[in-house]
């Protein structure tokens, strides 16, 4: 071969031709990949030019903003439009890519393939805000489906269930060493109000103290959990927030005056049915017995809007209380800060329509188009044997129930949570669309509900029994801003009927329910009142063995009274909870809902009306009043009704009654409503009322009483419901109390007849009043005395100043006094005119002063 002879490289040469071998494998793969997208220099430059005309921070097309990267992380009403790292499952890649007809920018040239290429890029690159920034953390996205997580490894051997597993790893997460728990004075105070709604009575929660023996914290939540009925009549007034199901208040209906579905959820409770077989019947209610109030909803009377149908109720109830979605902003209009359209509500809506199509109505203005029965997950759809109504709501019963519908089981167990935390693991109950403080967590919870054949007791020992339950109570984070960190149970004020059951329990002063009049129409369910607590036992009708004075009500004349049968007496009463009676004022500045809609939490932040009521509201007072009588065995007695009658409008004939008022001094004449549906038009009246004696006969009417506001002035023409004329009568009001000065006057007999005046009533409408007529001022909460049976047993009497104040101390706060507190409390409660005696009025003070506290107030 030609040329020069091969020369070795000399040192040099070499190691700077190694160098370079050495080096060009990364020159070549810094060469090959992209270089990061710049968001600020490169996207943001195409959404301003390409996109802000629709999505500006001002208009927000579809809920949307582009103006700067967090809204656009931040997605619209459809949800997140970008998921870091997968430009392809992003909403946004997918919008600027579809055919033209939904292509965005929506009516404007497409993006040019340059810019699909780097907005792309971007995502996949994990859609940066910088280039030299991580990778940005996909939007959270509710999922559909349900898959048990496995627990993580607990930093802490005592943390050793599943659930202590998530919440010490969270917690250890979070900079936390291992926390105590509370007392066993603390826990069993906490569980037997969320179990039972009551505080525990003195000796049994001394014997849960001085016991020693392993384990005494689970065996005492599964006996509170072992008396269905305390549970039950606990936790019925949550439900009955949560299913619009109101006691001792009558909504008007095209149907029926009334559907409570109380006996039902009663016995739901009472039998722990699961609570997949709850939603099963409440949407799909066929046989005798099953809840259909619940789909009823509300009739308000009058033009409504359209978004309130029953239909439309219906649909936003179910979807508020199963799946955790709020539909009522799209059940007029497209919703402004939600996915969900007009057609998405009405859609739900048509399974529980008496149509199969249901025409849509945006803002009360028809859109001349329908929806028919679907649902608000396509995924879950199925197919309907027919298009009868039976068979859509059998529809809607198994989709709600398909076991692949997880939202289910998170909402149920979500809104357990925050209602013995404080809480939710999702905050907002009704928004399941949040995101979880611990998503692992609260898909195990609601795995191990399904797989415990969704049973509601089950859920809640898990949680009462776990070490996380059972740390001590942090304050709340109100209106705090930045991100939540979870470190215990919040604290917690008693609902209003748990306060109230706490009042009665320790002073033994039951609120008093009546049964309804079997006549009534549209009623049924237990015994509820309109009111504070109020009335029983009746007398029975009076039959005179004198002859009647001539022009009586009760004369001879037989055409003078209907054929028709006379009113029930007023049945007796019993002594119930408070979630058996009409919320009362206390109540009502208690937090206790009207519920005319769902409340699934509520608002117990305090307020001046509370404050009012609690310092100077009539019903605590005299609550407390008679209560401390009560505990020293000196309560006072009732007065006796002369007249006690119960009549309706529509189906009663006037009630005569003829009484002695010989040795009477005033007539208490009072007429109470009696749940009735269209009160003002309620006109009741004393008919033909007079008072003789040896003197003849005076109408009442020719009386004045101490106060006649109770009157009613009305001079036109007298007509009797029933039919009968009469010539006299004296009207009154619903509802009314008219006190008469008769002492020295010389009357003997009171007589005439209880009724109204006929009125026009339509369908669904019903007036109903109780007459009572006493000679000694009556309670009001007592017109009738009530059965003795109480809910609770009644505690001792007591007879010493110590013995009363380690009495209250223990009931009311679960410990002893302190040496302040008990010198104080003897100096409140001693009788002057018998210091060893405790005084009534004193321990009324002392049970206010320890009832203010919030010590008493909170759950702990």
């Amino acid at each position: 071969m030609g040329g020069k002879p091969w020369k070795p490289l000399g040192l040099a040469a070499t190691a700077a031709v190694l160098m370079c071998l050495c080096l060009a494998p990364k020159r070549l793969a810094s060469q090959s990949a992209p270089a990061l997208i710049d968001y600020d220099r490169e996207i943001h430059a195409i959404l301003a030019v390409r996109c802000l005309v629709c999505h500006s921070q001002e208009k927000r097309s579809g809920g949307l903003s582009l103006a700067t990267y967090e809204d656009v992380l931040g997605g619209g009403r459809s949800g997140a439009i970008v998921k870091p790292g997968n430009s392809g499952g992003s909403l946004m890649f997918q919008r600027i890519t579809a055919p033209p007809a939904t292509r965005m920018p929506l009516g404007g040239p497409p993006l040019t393939d340059s810019e699909i290429r780097t907005i792309a890029s971007w995502i996949d690159q994990g859609a940066r805000p910088a280039p030299n920034a991580p990778a940005a953390k996909a939007r959270w996205e509710a999922p559909l489906t349900l898959e048990r997580p496995k627990p993580p490894v607990s930093p802490w051997k005592s943390w050793s269930g599943p659930l202590d597993r998530y919440t010490a790893a969270y917690l250890a997460s979070h900079g936390a060493s291992e926390p105590p728990l509370v007392s066993d004075a603390v826990f069993a105070r906490r569980a037997w109000l969320d179990i039972w709604g009551l505080l525990p009575p003195p000796a049994e929660l001394r014997a849960f103290l001085e016991e020693r023996t392993a384990g005494k914290r689970q065996r005492l939540v599964a006996a509170l959990l072992a008396d269905d009925r305390k549970y039950a009549e606990n936790w019925i007034s949550y439900w009955n927030d949560l299913l619009r199901n109101e006691e001792g208040v009558t909504y008007y209906s095209e149907t029926a005056g009334r559907k409570s579905i109380t006996d039902w959820l009663l016995a739901a409770l009472e039998s722990n049915t699961p609570y997949n077989q709850w939603i099963s019947t409440l949407l799909n209610p066929t046989a005798p017995g099953d809840p259909d109030g619940f789909l009823i909803g509300v009739n308000w009377r009058g033009t409504v809007s359209a978004s309130q149908t029953p239909a439309l109720q219906a649909a936003q109830n179910t979807a508020q209380i199963f799946l955790g979605i709020n539909l009522k902003c799209n059940s007029c209009h497209d919703s402004f800060i939600s996915k969900w359209k007009l057609k998405d509500a009405y859609s739900l809506a048509a399974y529980f329509s008496a149509e199969e199509k249901l025409q849509l109505y945006r803002c009360d203005v028809s859109q001349q188009q329908y929806a028919t029965a679907g649902f608000l997950f396509p995924e879950l759809d199925r197919r309907l044997p027919s298009e009868s109504a039976t068979d859509r709501r059998a529809a809607a019963a198994a989709i709600f129930t398909d076991p692949h519908n997880g939202r289910v089981p998170r909402t149920l167990v979500n809104r357990i949570w925050q209602k013995l935390m404080g809480r939710g693991i999702v905050e907002n109950v009704d928004e399941m669309d949040g995101e979880p403080w611990s998503p692992e967590l609260l898909d195990w919870l609601a795995s191990d509900f399904v797989d415990s054949g969704y049973d509601l007791k089950a859920l809640i020992s898990t949680i009462v029994n776990s070490r996380t339950y059972q740390l001590a109570a942090v304050p709340g984070r109100g209106e705090a801003s930045g991100k939540y960190e979870f470190r215990g149970p919040e604290l917690r004020r008693m609902t209003a009927e748990q306060f109230a059951d706490c009042v009665a329990s320790i002073t033994g002063e039951w609120p008093v329910g009546r049964a309804m009049n079997p006549q009534a129409p549209g009623r049924g369910g237990p015994a509820v009142i309109s009111g504070a607590p109020s009335d029983g036992a009746s007398l029975k009708r009076e039959v005179p063995s004198e002859p009647r004075p001539s022009g009586s009500v009760l004369g001879t004349a037989p055409a003078a009274i209907s054929p028709r049968p006379a009113p029930l007496p007023i049945p007796p009463g019993n002594y119930v909870r408070e979630w058996r009676i009409a919320g009362s004022s206390l109540d009502r500045a208690l937090g206790r809902p009207i519920r005319d809609q769902v409340y699934s939490t509520r608002d117990t932040q305090a307020t001046t009306i509370q404050a009012l009521e609690l310092v100077n509201g009539n019903t605590l007072t005299h609550w407390l009043w008679r209560g401390a009588r009560r505990m020293l065995g000196e309560p006072p007695p009732e007065p006796v009704s002369l007249v006690s009658r119960q009549s309706n409008a529509g189906r009663s004939t006037p009630a005569p009654f003829e009484v002695d008022i010989s040795k009477s001094e005033k007539l208490y004449l009072i007429v109470q409503d009696a749940l009735s549906t269209a009160p003002d038009k309620a006109a009741p009246l004393w008919i033909q009322a007079e008072l003789s004696g040896p003197n003849g006969i005076t109408p009442l009417s020719a009386l004045m009483p101490l106060d006649p506001s109770g009157l009613r002035e009305d001079n036109s023409p007298l007509t009797i419901a029933g039919g009968t004329e009469y010539s006299s009568a004296l009207r009154v009001k619903l509802s009314s109390v008219l006190v008469y000065d008769i002492a020295g006057k010389g009357f003997t007999r009171l007589q005439g007849a209880t009724g109204f005046e006929a009125v026009p009533l339509i369908q669904g409408e019903s007036v109903q009043a109780r007459f009572f007529a006493f000679d000694r001022q009556p309670d009001m909460d007592r017109l009738v005395p009530p059965n003795p049976e109480t809910p609770l047993p009644a505690g001792p009497v007591l007879h010493t100043v110590s013995e009363t104040i380690d009495r209250v101390y223990w009931y009311a706060l679960g410990r002893a006094p302190s040496i302040a507190e008990r010198r104080v409390a003897e100096a409140a409660l001693r009788d002057q005119a018998d210091p060893r005696k405790p005084s009534a009025d004193g321990l009324a003070d002392l049970l206010w002063a320890v009832m203010m506290t919030p010590e008493f107030q909170m759950i702990r």
